[in-house]
């Protein structure tokens, strides 16, 4: 499906991509026969852009979809970066590979690499300062 990813299982499809200045998602789950596609401007934060799929899924469940939050993020200096390289175990008991062999950091997952990027939570000005 060129540059569609999909569940493990076959049943959850998605495509993201960018193009002159917009945003565009597309989300099907063939088990819950549920669609969402959307496009915007690329002001959409990369964690929002994700977490309004998620919401949208939880709302078709009937579930809560919760807040909206940006994902908690912690500085990682540039020469930190080749010794997060190596195996991980998650909290679910599975596995993802980080590999450095690039020069950069690839999150590989299925065989398929994703170029990792450092990501940094907004700053917000109130009142003349920066928090």
């Amino acid at each position: 499906m060129g540059n569609w990813y999909r569940t493990g299982g076959g049943s959850a499809f998605w495509y993201s991509g960018h193009l002159q200045g917009f945003h565009s998602e597309v989300f099907r789950d063939a088990v819950r026969n549920q669609s969402i596609v959307y496009v915007s401007n690329n002001t959409l934060e990369p964690w929002l852009q994700k977490g309004l799929v998620r919401a949208v899924t939880a709302i078709l469940s009937g579930g809560d979809p919760g807040p909206l939050a940006p994902p908690a993020t912690d500085e990682v200096r540039k020469e930190e970066r080749p010794s997060l390289a190596g195996t991980w175990l998650m909290s679910d008991g599975t596995t993802r590979t980080i590999d450095n062999s690039s020069g950069y950091l690839r999150l590989i997952q299925n065989d398929i690499g994703y170029r990792m990027v450092q990501v940094s939570a907004p700053r917000f000005t109130s009142r003349g300062s920066t928090s």
